[in-house]
Order: C-alpha cells, then structure tokens, then sequence
C-alpha cells in the first residue's frame, strides 16, 4: 500500500512540474506585441536610418521619408492606422450653406501613447490626430473619450493647397505634416505624424474590458 502511495506522489510532483515548465514558458500578457502596420513602418525606417536622432537635420530627414510613405497611399485606405486604437476627441460644426441644408462637423481623432493608450514602441514616442467630415446623424453616435478603430480614404495630411487641402470651420486651412523632435522622456525621438485628413470615415467602437 505504502509502494502504491509512494508512486501516486512521485506522478503528481511530475505533473505539477510541468504545469509550472510550461506556465514559465507562457510570455506575460503585457510582454505581447500586437502587429501594428504603424510599428514596423517605423521600425523599418529608423533601422534604415539609425542616426536620425542625432540633429535637427537628421530628423528632418526622417520626417521627410514618412510623410512620402505616407503619401504613397493618397486616394486609398490607409494601412497604418487601421488597426490602430483612436480616442473621439471632439467635433466642430461647419457653417451651413445656400447649396445644402445638410449639417456636416468636422470630428477629431487622437492617436498617441496617452490619448489612446496605445504605447508602440519603448524606443520612440507616436503621436498624431486625424480630421474627418461627418454629417450630425453620425457624429451623434460617438461618445466622448471612447475608443475606435476607423478606416476610410487617405486624403493627404492636412494642408492648404487647391487639390488637397483641407478648411476648418472657421474658413481657415490647417497645415500640419509629420515632424521628428526629442522625447521629453529620454533622448529617443518623439514623432508627431501630423494631422491626416480621411475621407469617408466609418469607425467602430473598441468595448473596454
């Protein structure tokens, strides 16, 4: 009986070993990375261009070399920010017109590592907003503060000339293109994307845990 229980034992410690191998083998949950398109854009770019941190020069270089990444996609979805959290920030109406009585606003969008909670990288800081015209019906459906995933058509960044520019309520034109500065957080660099202007916006609200 004593042989019996002795194995019993030896098989249990076995089996709790194992569990606790594997366990130690799980990657924590915060250590998982999700696959961001904006993440490894930028990864490819500062690996192309270690020293970009290095001078006001260099990180105009960098910034120069996203904005003509990002301009390759005007007139079509955009890729690196679709599966990217963006908090609804605000909205301002637009005056309305002789030619429509329809109510239009034009709705901001923030992306950054406070703004959405959503830290891309310890190497370098992200941040930019995007701009969207939506008629009242759909702004209605927006809540404050909340969370979305949104696609729609890459406009350009906002800017004033005549085929792509884009006017705010006040009549005036918003020019706002990618830049690289210093982090405030350590010497990496602190990207700031601009302001993207996205055509016919549809989002989807992420549910909080």
């Amino acid at each position: 009986m004593g042989t019996i229980k002795s194995i019993t034992f030896i098989v249990c410690c076995l089996l709790l070993a194992g569990c606790m191998n594997n366990a130690s083998k799980q990657v924590p949950q915060h250590e998982q990375q999700e696959k961001y398109a904006l993440r490894e854009m930028l990864d490819s770019c500062l690996q192309a261009q270690p020293n970009a941190n290095n001078n006001d020069v260099t990180r105009s270089i960098l910034a120069d070399t996203l904005k003509s990444k990002f301009q390759c996609f005007r007139g079509h979805s955009l890729p690196y920010i679709e599966d990217l959290p963006f908090q609804y920030e605000m909205c301002l109406k637009y005056p309305q017109t002789l030619e429509t009585d329809i109510e239009k606003y034009v709705v901001k969008f923030g992306f950054g590592d406070v703004t959405s909670k959503c830290e891309l990288s310890d190497k370098y800081e992200t941040t930019f907003q995007v701009f969207a015209i939506l008629d009242k019906e759909t702004v209605a459906t927006l809540v404050d503060g909340a969370l979305y995933h949104i696609k729609g058509t890459f406009r350009d960044f906002a800017n004033n000339s005549a085929e792509t520019g884009f006017k705010l309520p006040s009549g005036k034109c918003l020019v706002d293109y990618p830049s690289v500065g210093v982090s405030a957080f350590g010497d990496k660099p602190f990207i700031d994307m601009g302001t993207l202007v996205i055509d016919s916006l549809s989002f989807t609200q992420i549910k909080q845990q």
